[in-house]
Order: C-alpha cells, then sequence, then structure tokens
C-alpha cells in the first residue's frame, strides 16, 4: 500500500480542540442549530472514515488537515472532533465525508498512475519474473575460507566442504538457448515426459562437457525409453550409442528428482498455508511444527515459498 503524503499536523486550535466556522456551530449549537447548519451523513458514515483514513495510511491529525483542506475556507475540523466522529460520539457532516471521498477517489487514481507507471513484468512459465542474469567478473565474490563449526570436534575439512563448479558456459550464449529451446521441444512431444527444467538442463550440460549433441541425444533416448514400445515400422533404423543410453540415465534421474520435488499434494499445500498463517515467514519453524511437511527437506520448503508465489500470500 502506498500511503499519502500529508502536511505535518498543525496545531490544535486555541479554542479548546472546538472546530471552528460552520463546523464549530453544528458543535456547539443546540439541535436545532445543527440541523440548520451542515446535513449529516448516515450512521454508517463513521465506519467510512475510519476505513479511508486506514487506506490513507495517515493519523488522525493528518487526516483532519487534510479533511479540512476540502472543506470552505472558514472550516476547519480538529482531529479530536474526528476521533469523536470514528468513535460514534458525534454525528458526520455531509461535507466531511463527501471530502474524505474525494482524498480516497484521489488516493486511488495517484495508486493506477504509478501501476500504468510501473514496467510490466515479463514472466517465464507462469512461475517467476524474468532478471537479467548477472553475469561477469564484477558480480563475483571470493567465498571466505570456512573455519569449521564453532566449539565442535568434529568440524568439516576445508576439502570436504570444497566448492562445486555446477555450471561455467564454455560456449556462445546463443548455442546455449538454443539447446534450451531444443530440450523444450523433445519433451513437449512425449506423452508423459517429465515438465521441462532449465537447472536439470543446464546441469547436465555441463556434466557432458558442454557437448549439446550430447545431451540431446541422451534426452531423446530417455524420452523414447519412456514411451510405449514402437511398432517394427517406426523403431529407429541406428541404435542409439552406449554414451546417449548410459547418459540418458542422468536425464531420467534428475528430471524425476526435479518433478518429485516440485509436486506437492493437497495435504502439504494447506499444510504450508497452516504453517505461514501461524508463524509468517518463519520458515524454519513451519517446517518443525507442520510434521506432514517433513516428508519433504528444507530446502525443498523454501523453494516452494518463493517460486510457487506464497510469499506473496503471506503476511
Amino acid at each position: 500500500m502506498v500511503a499519502a503524503r500529508f502536511p505535518p499536523p498543525v496545531a490544535s486550535p486555541s479554542s479548546g480542540g472546538n472546530a471552528s466556522g460552520p463546523l464549530r456551530a453544528v458543535r456547539n449549537k443546540g439541535a436545532a442549530g445543527r440541523a440548520a447548519a451542515w446535513p449529516y451523513g448516515p450512521r454508517s458514515a463513521r465506519f467510512r472514515l475510519l476505513e479511508v483514513r486506514e487506506a490513507l495510511g495517515a493519523m488522525p491529525a493528518q487526516f483532519a488537515q487534510a479533511v479540512s483542506a476540502q472543506l470552505p475556507s472558514d472550516s476547519a475540523l480538529h482531529h479530536q472532533h474526528l476521533l469523536d466522529m470514528e468513535a460514534g460520539f458525534a454525528l458526520v457532516p455531509a461535507p466531511v465525508l463527501a471530502a474524505a471521498e474525494r482524498l480516497h477517489a484521489d488516493h486511488q487514481a495517484d495508486l493506477e498512475r504509478q501501476a500504468a507507471a510501473r514496467e510490466p513484468q515479463v514472466l517465464i512459465g507462469g512461475e517467476y519474473p524474468y532478471q537479467e542474469p548477472m553475469q561477469g567478473p564484477d558480480y563475483q565474490i571470493a567465498p571466505s575460507r570456512y573455519m569449521g563449526s564453532i566449539g565442535s570436534n568434529k568440524a568439516m575439512s576445508r576439502e570436504a566442504r570444497k566448492d562445486q563448479l555446477v555450471y561455467q558456459p564454455k560456449m556462445p550464449q546463443a548455442k546455449v538457448l538454443d539447446y534450451l529451446e531444443q530440450t523444450k521441444a523433445v519433451l513437449a512431444r512425449a506423452d508423459g515426459a517429465p515438465r521441462f527444467s532449465e537447472e536439470v538442463a543446464l546441469s547436465i550440460l555441463h556434466d557432458l562437457r558442454y557437448n549439446a549433441e550430447a545431451a540431446l541425444a541422451a534426452l531423446r533416448h530417455c524420452v523414447a525409453w519412456m514411451q510405449p514400445p514402437p511398432s517394427p515400422a517406426d523403431a529407429p533404423t541406428k541404435p542409439p550409442g552406449r554414451a546417449a543410453a548410459a547418459n540418458s540415465v542422468l536425464w531420467l534421474q534428475r528430471l524425476r528428482e526435479h518433478q518429485r520435488r516440485v509436486a506437492w499434494s493437497d495435504g502439504e499445500k494447506e499444510a504450508l498455508d497452516a504453517g505461514i498463517t501461524e508463524y509468517g515467514k518463519e520458515l524454519a519453524s513451519v517446517y518443525r511444527a507442520q510434521t506432514v511437511l517433513q516428508e519433504k527437506s528444507l530446502p525443498q520448503l523454501i523453494e516452494m515459498y518463493y517460486v510457487a508465489g506464497w510469499r506473496h500470500q503471506s503476511p
């Protein structure tokens, strides 16, 4: 929510918190005088005043000053009088309600203009917004040396914790993108094949030393293995080589693991919703409290929270 900008609150009038002009007349006169001054809004107007003020994110003094700016020049609304109206101790004059409605309409128009000026997000697969990859030495950092767990006798050695390189392209970016498009096409043509995963495709490309032809040949063999046996007329004339058959196991294992990681049952989704409602963004507490979620790992829970959109619904 974008809070409205208001000038700082002004000091209370010298009249001891009473309004001036017609508002003062409305507050100080009797029933006949009030009826002869400004007409009143409905009894539910006090709830609308509170709703508008909360939508604007304004303090009572700020909101009273903004409403006063919408009233005739000889009228002013003190914040104490505004609080009396919101609490139901005083009736809401119709001009005050109309001024609050104008403020709310202006605020909504500002929000719409800001939303229209915002650049649209480009979605990939309808799951997460596309971001330009930050590549190059300017975006890299040198990891600090691992010193072991403090106070632990079983501190991991530096060699045991050695970081593993998972992706370092040794081919032009255009060829990498063409490889990803061909991977999508192979999986899209197969019935019952796992969903495309850019992470899996790039990891296998890295393991095969950026040999895109070998990676695609292994994927085609993997997809063919998952399909029903072809008829003799449709059988391939040239069987795949040993390398493609062996590398197809990589595709099968990683695609199935990725599918299992991103597949969540209805019970797990309900448990995640209940945990976020109770613990907010403390995902470790959600994981420990919800026994249903412990069939997944905590990294999988975090991935689900960020990728599947739960972070947009959390408090």
